[in-house]
């Protein structure tokens, strides 16, 4: 790096240059579009508007490690007319710097760089994977024209079948949703996806209050968001009122099957929800809208499997299997602890995984 930044900054001194800091705008770097599968190699085009006007550029590329890894062999230099330096490094950062003393002679759109990655196979979705970070660029005397980088945002996406795009957006179509109080918590990445995708919603607009735990008429709320289903049943629950805001998705899981009551045709969908009653709905959510499952797993390294509900053991035992429950640091399952809306955010979004997982 030391080289490149001497040599970079001796062309600077030659050039003696007009300098401008890119802003958002209309791009000068462009990031191509990638898609693949968790586990699948991808590369990413790395273009250059109007190369003729510039007559030196730096800037850098920051890349999620726990989403891309740069392979071995990951980076490759276009030939141009002038000097092209790069390097990286295993945080996640590429910077690349560009210089000519006599300027580029490439005219319109230029590749410059190609960069090879592999998509970890745990990789979260909806997080940011690339950026392109602000540098600054030396002009022409004569061609002092704006010259502007595009904020390079590049998310991981998800589509229906699960397939991960990677996609520079200059200027998403909303701004990418998150809270206050999720910005140092574990389950950051789970809410936020969810979160965009309409699925979670916080208690108010800038806190999510991931903590507290949630209640049983709001845990079926958003198994209904997720599966997208609200036709009601018809004979409702005793006590869940018509004008409450889960009332159709509590009447489409009666419906469905997912949604037995508690006794006496009554739901209580305001008292709060035990990890092993939300890991029952979700079972029974699979069994009828999704993907059922077919595993069991072997319970034994857990010493609070006697605390599971007969009714439960079923539910438990493949949620486990499957990853999607995977216990406390103490080896505990803990069904009769309440659920908090952290924790039922990372199983929603552990079986989003696993509903997708033919195609992931």
């Amino acid at each position: 790096m030391k080289k490149i930044c001497s040599l970079f900054l001796t062309f600077i001194l030659i050039f003696q240059c007009a300098v401008t800091t890119f802003s958002v705008g209309e791009p000068v770097l462009a990031l191509s579009e990638a898609t693949g599968k968790r586990g699948a190699d991808i590369t990413v085009e790395v273009h250059l508007k109007n190369p003729k006007d510039i007559k030196a550029l730096q800037f850098k590329i920051l890349f999620d490690t726990q989403v891309l890894s740069l392979k071995a062999d990951g980076i490759e230099k276009a030939k141009l007319s002038g000097f092209l330096f790069e390097t990286a490094d295993s945080d996640g950062e590429i910077r690349a710097a560009l210089a000519s003393q006599s300027g580029f002679s490439e005219v319109g759109k230029t590749k410059i760089l190609t960069l090879s990655f592999t998509i970890r196979s745990n990789a979260p979705l909806g997080v940011s994977a690339l950026t392109v970070s602000e540098g600054k660029a030396y002009l022409s005397e004569t061609e002092p024209s704006e010259l502007q980088i595009s904020n390079g945002s590049v998310f991981v996406k998800s589509s229906g079948d699960g397939t991960i795009t990677v996609r520079p957006e200059e200027k998403p179509d909303k701004e990418w949703k998150t809270f206050e109080d999720i910005q140092n918590h574990w389950a950051k990445n789970e809410i936020e996806f969810l979160a965009n995708r309409g699925i979670v919603d916080g208690v108010s607009e800038n806190f999510y209050m991931p903590d507290i735990h949630i209640k049983r008429g709001d845990f079926i709320k958003l198994l209904m968001e997720l599966e997208e289903k609200k036709d009601p049943a018809e004979e409702p629950f005793s006590d869940v009122v018509k004008s409450a805001y889960y009332y159709e998705h509590i009447m489409a899981a009666k419906k469905l099957g997912i949604a037995k009551g508690t006794g006496d045709n009554c739901f209580m969908p305001e008292a709060e929800i035990t990890r092993e009653d939300a890991m029952t709905l979700l079972y029974r959510t699979a069994e009828v809208t999704a993907k059922p499952f077919g595993k069991t797993a072997d319970l034994s390294a857990f010493h609070d499997t006697n605390e599971i509900s007969n009714y439960a053991e079923e539910a438990v035992t493949a949620l486990v299997a499957e990853g999607i429950v995977q216990g406390d640091d103490t080896k505990a399952i803990r069904p009769k602890a309440s659920i908090t809306r952290a924790e039922a955010a990372r199983i929603l979004y552990l079986y989003l995984l696993y509903s997708n997982s033919e195609t992931v």
